[in-house]
């Protein structure tokens, strides 16, 4: 028996060739889109309420890498070092401290905003709709918490 290495196996193309095979007009297909939809929503509708509490505008969300540039500027961070997410195996740390450092802007404790990075998805409606959040009246080109 031949065992499997790690090379020999490409996550990327297995979800490809699985995306591919589904009748995406089947009701498993219809349910899968419409699950997809609803967490992209979820997503953006919690980044746009987030960023509308620290005066940032809201559309600002709905646009890839500008809406991590205003992650890492509430979080304190230069803007400019989303560029750090291109680069292969420190992406994965910077994202993790691009979140810690954007949750803790809301004054979450250091519990909240470590589950809160490794499971950004589901805490960050969590802290958006969830939390009892008020508004800043700091102006909007001061971002920083």
């Amino acid at each position: 028996m031949k065992g499997i290495k790690l090379e020999d196996i490409d996550q990327q193309e297995e979800i490809i060739a699985y995306l591919k095979q589904i009748d995406w007009s089947s009701p498993y297909g219809i349910c899968l889109a419409l699950v997809i939809a609803a967490i992209f929503v979820m997503f953006f509708a919690s980044l746009y309420r987030l960023f509308r509490l620290k005066g940032v505008p809201g559309w600002t969300a709905l646009i890839p890498f500008l809406n991590y540039s205003v992650m890492a500027k509430i979080g304190g961070l230069p803007p400019i070092s989303i560029l750090l997410l291109f680069v292969p195996y420190i992406n994965f740390l910077f994202a993790m401290v691009l979140i810690f450092r954007f949750f803790k802007a809301y004054n979450k404790s250091i519990l909240f905003c470590a589950i809160g990075s490794l499971f950004f998805i589901v805490f960050l409606p969590i802290l958006a709709f969830h939390s009892n959040l008020e508004i800043n009246s700091n102006k909007p080109d001061d971002y920083a918490a």
